[in-house]
């Protein structure tokens, strides 16, 4: 039995998320099917420049591909777009277990965040930005209650996702002019550059159990891991090594055959 860990394909994610946006820059939602060399390929969709209603059937084409792909990233670069269409991928990368990553020099924006809370493990190595939605039309007499009801969507939507409902309030704070760029604290503080807790612990349940590990076993074990191998990022083939070379250690058998 082979054992696909969420933090290493996230690394490996990351290490070549850059290098495929910096490989196509242009606009939009595209993907391709990556191999991963640790036991399972991955799907890497990247999500580009405006977000869109157009973009949801090109999500939906990529999950179908990929079903049975054990492990499923979203590279995200984007500066916003529609807030209702970035709640509805939101809902498609968290039923179908996406991860989320940012990766260095890039951005997530705006309505982008709601992609970002959607995934299972989120990292950011880029920048991720706040700020309250606007309305490109509408009557003064409306507005107030359409506020309001998207406020609390926008609530509903991050508890859902296990994101503090703060971030909603923080995020309605910020006139649409303005962006506030996160500091990592506070990225940390909206659960917004690390894996759903409800996910972590069944992934260590399931770990512990599959390998004999104790959990003070596995917490060494991770902490090794992400010691040894972060700094690796950028370079996919040495992160691979190092990847196998910890869990060796542990007698966790990575890249085997087998599923």
């Amino acid at each position: 039995m082979t054992i696909r860990f969420k933090s290493t394909m996230q690394c490996l994610a990351l290490a070549t998320g850059a290098a495929f946006l910096g490989a196509d820059t242009q606009a939009g939602v595209y993907w391709n099917i990556q191999q991963t060399g640790l036991g399972g390929d991955m799907l890497g969709l990247v999500i580009q420049g405006e977000i869109g209603q157009a973009d949801i059937p090109v999500v939906e084409e990529a999950i179908t591909a990929s079903a049975h792909l054990p492990t499923r990233v979203a590279i995200l670069s984007s500066s916003g777009g529609s807030v209702h269409a970035a709640m509805t991928l939101g809902g498609l990368l968290r039923e179908h277990s996406f991860d989320t990553v940012v990766p260095a020099g890039h951005s997530c924006v705006s309505a982008c965040v709601f992609l970002l809370g959607a995934g299972i493990r989120k990292t950011v190595e880029g920048q991720v930005g706040i700020h309250r939605p606007y309305f490109a039309a509408g009557s003064s007499e409306t507005v107030g209650q359409a506020i309001l009801n998207l406020k609390k969507q926008t609530a509903a939507f991050f508890q859902k996702m296990n994101i503090p409902s703060r971030l909603a309030e923080d995020m309605f704070s910020i006139d649409p002019a303005e962006v506030k760029m996160l500091t990592t604290d506070e990225l940390s503080a909206y659960r917004l550059n690390s894996k759903d807790f409800a996910a972590q612990e069944a992934d260590a349940l399931r770990t512990m159990e599959n390998y004999g590990l104790s959990r003070q076993e596995y917490e060494i074990f991770q902490k090794d891991l992400d010691y040894s191998c972060r700094v690796l990022i950028g370079r996919p083939q040495r992160m691979k090594a190092c990847v196998i070379a910890v869990a060796d250690k542990y007698g966790i058998q990575l890249g085997s055959t087998g599923r």
